[in-house]
């Protein structure tokens, strides 16, 4: 058996930099998007990020969502992480607030419009995969810890402690710890 070299792992690596070139013809004018249809590790993280930073923002600004959309946000997300397609921009926005508005609306655009499923048709099944196991595994983890958190909490609810100074210190701190 023979030792890695690097070459080969450059040589491997160099698919991220592909690209394929998609078509959309919009009122008789042809316009290209590219897209890379192979995802690296950094950019599914990126994602990963992106994804949960929306959804808080979502909730912190009272922006409905529709948990139904989940799967073609994630793809929203992958495309424009591995494409060109021009996307709002959070710096050309003076509140961020409006910046999500925004984002969550063109992403309803494309939607609605069928361009992310166009685009999606690009997708490499496997590439894909490796972007919904990625969320799946770190959803199953955070489920994990809510449950292991919750019933940290229920334990010492039910802790008979003598001491009264220990009590009171514990039921303190379990008030800070945030709810799930």
């Amino acid at each position: 058996m023979a030792k890695l070299p690097m070459s080969k792992v450059r040589k491997d690596v160099r698919k991220f930099d592909e690209e394929v070139d998609i078509s959309f013809d919009i009122d008789g004018k042809e316009y290209i998007v590219k897209f890379k249809p192979f995802f690296d590790n950094q950019g599914i993280k990126k994602i990963m990020k992106e994804l949960k930073t929306n959804l808080d923002k979502f909730k912190e600004y009272k922006v409905e969502f529709d948990d139904e959309l989940l799967v073609p946000l994630i793809a929203y997300f992958t495309i424009k992480n591995y494409s060109d397609l021009i996307t709002p921009n959070i710096k050309d926005y003076k509140k961020e607030e409006t910046y999500y508005k925004a984002d969550l609306q063109f992403f309803i655009d494309l939607f609605n419009g069928d361009y992310i499923k166009t685009i999606t048709e690009y997708f490499i099944e496997s590439e894909w995969a490796k972007v919904n196991n990625a969320i799946e595994d770190i959803m199953v983890l955070s489920e994990k810890m809510n449950r292991d958190v919750q019933k940290m909490q229920e334990e010492m609810q039910n802790l008979d402690l003598k001491s009264p100074e220990v009590r009171d210190r514990i039921q303190n701190k379990t008030k800070q710890i945030p709810e799930v």
